[in-house]
């Protein structure tokens, strides 16, 4: 992903599109992490 991103800004083109999903597939992840480890937890 990180990748997919530096080249966006490198060639100077920012698909919106794009670049809003990539971001709300880490935000996703991120929650699904948080869960998965408040599940553990208790």
């Amino acid at each position: 992903m990180k990748k997919k991103l530096a080249a966006f800004l490198n060639d100077g083109k920012l698909d919106w599109i794009d670049v809003c999903s990539t971001l709300l597939a880490c935000l996703l992840r991120i929650l699904f992490v948080l869960r998965l480890e408040k599940r553990e937890n208790t």
